[in-house]
């Protein structure tokens, strides 16, 4: 059968015609049909890709496309169907739209525009007709005004011929009088915003201890309690800084650093009251506006991380050695335990995106079953060492830590220096060592079951049997 042949077929299954032996394709509406049915059945196999199955629907689909705009172009009256097309409804429906999307936007006939055509540019803009323009402007001109020296140039050309040009430096600009209109303040930088926020935080701080001081409190008076109540661990439990000194780590240093930082701000305080008092009696002296430090103490860099880093810096960023120690030795951890989580966090840390989640859930379990004597003592203790973790490690809610502490318990649970841990500070769970064991072994300390009946000893019987008899077919 021929493609025309085949057209023909298609188009009397989709229109209703009365009698097709004595229908004359050479004239009237059916003649258009053949004709936009043979155009969008040629196009579409170019624009549109079908299954096998959908193939032999592609001629009926075009005919019914060809039959709804000569209908809504001539013939209104014009009925035609969908029910002899060999598809199902839902997918005929799918392909008309496909076959319009593609075919449509595409469509060969040139007397159907589907979008409006793009607006002509106007002859105004031509740079060879606009005078005004700087590179309409005559080449010899053009180079008398640019290269020219002020003596060869002749008197009629213009020197306002060429567009005003912004000065180079600042020095060329003119003093421009000053006007009558309030100066708006300019937005500050971010960096400027961050010396705002160090200064508003170093005279919070400032103020503090000089609050602290006149009201008699020190460091020296909390210097052997603990978070979790009672004393201290002693400081030679505690990991060695080797950074720092040979020596075990002595937070004694620490606290003579802050007071000599101390000192220096009381310094700073007494040397800025003189100086204004000077000012005072001398208005002649101008105020210095920075004051520079009297001592040559500097602040511990590992007190400044913990302190200083932002949530961007803690989440993403790696801590470095000294930060572990620090936070290990805050915790009270014991120096053995502190070495295995250090030799912990050192092979695991560089495959993971936020090793701090895993440092954190390190220190946590590890404090949680050392000092789990305390924490059933007092409830308060629990949340103390949560508030302590979330101001460390700079956290953003409890759920976060509580998530840390589940991921790395799954990692260290089967580790021997953890088991040890937990046998030596007798916690498993919230259990204690016997406690587990007699778990394990409850059923060898119950009471044995005696068979009573005939009847129970033959169903324990058969199924022995039961028993034995499928383990030795496989």
């Amino acid at each position: 059968m021929s493609t025309g042949q085949q057209i023909q077929k298609t188009i009397l299954d989709v229109v209703d015609v009365d009698d097709p032996d004595t229908i004359d394709w050479s004239y009237g509406y059916l003649k258009r049909l053949q004709s936009a049915t043979s155009t969008l059945y040629n196009a579409s196999l170019n624009k549109v890709m079908l299954r096998p199955n959908e193939e032999a629907a592609r001629c009926h689909i075009c005919a019914y496309m060809a039959c709804q705009k000569l209908q809504e172009k001539n013939i209104p009256d014009l009925q035609f169907y969908m029910d002899n097309i060999p598809l199902e409804p839902k997918k005929i429906n799918h392909l008309l739209d496909v076959f319009k999307q593609q075919l449509y936007q595409l469509s060969p006939i040139k007397g159907i525009q589907w979008s409006p055509s793009p607006k002509k540019k106007s002859q105004r803009n031509s740079p060879l007709k606009n005078n005004d323009r700087f590179i309409a402007t005559d080449p010899k001109v053009l180079r008398e005004q640019l290269f020219g020296t002020p003596s060869k140039r002749k008197g009629g050309v213009k020197e306002s011929s060429l567009p005003p040009t912004v000065p180079m430096f600042a020095d060329d600009l003119a003093d421009e009088p000053p006007s009558d209109s309030p100066l708006t303040p300019r937005r500050k930088l971010a960096f400027e915003e961050d010396d705002s926020d160090d200064e508003r935080t170093n005279e919070l701080s400032k103020r503090r201890k000089i609050n602290n001081k006149e009201t008699g409190g020190s460091k020296d008076n909390v210097k052997g309690e603990s978070i979790f109540g009672g004393k201290n661990i002693p400081h030679d439990e505690k990991i060695v800084d080797d950074s720092d000194s040979d020596d075990n780590y002595n937070p004694a240093n620490e606290n003579s650093q802050d007071a000599a930082n101390d000192s220096d701000l009381d310094t700073d305080k007494d040397n800025l009251e003189d100086v204004i008092s000077d000012n005072k009696t001398s208005p002649k002296i101008p105020l210095p506006t920075k004051i520079p430090r009297s001592g040559g103490t500097k602040l511990n860099k590992t007190h400044y991380s913990f302190d200083k880093a932002n949530l961007l810096t803690k989440r993403f960023g790696k801590p470095t050695l000294d930060e572990v120690i620090q936070l290990c030795n805050q915790f009270e951890l014991p120096k053995a335990i502190a070495l295995h989580v250090l030799d912990s966090f050192l092979i695991n840390a560089n495959y993971l995106m936020c090793p701090w989640q895993f440092l954190c859930g390190l220190v946590m379990n590890c404090v949680y079953v050392i000092f789990h004597e305390r924490r059933s003592k007092d409830p308060r203790v629990d949340h103390l060492i949560m508030e302590k973790m979330l101001y460390s490690m700079h956290c953003s809610g409890v759920e976060e830590v509580v998530e840390c502490i589940k991921i790395v318990r799954e990692v260290v649970t089967g580790e021997k220096w953890f088991r040890d841990m937990q046998i030596n500070n007798n916690y498993f769970d919230g259990q204690d060592y016997e406690e587990v064991i007699i778990g394990k072994l409850g059923s060898m300390l119950q009471k044995k079951n005696y068979l009573v009946t005939d009847d129970q000893f033959a169903i324990w019987r058969r199924r022995i049997e039961q028993d034995l008899s499928m383990r030795s077919t496989r």
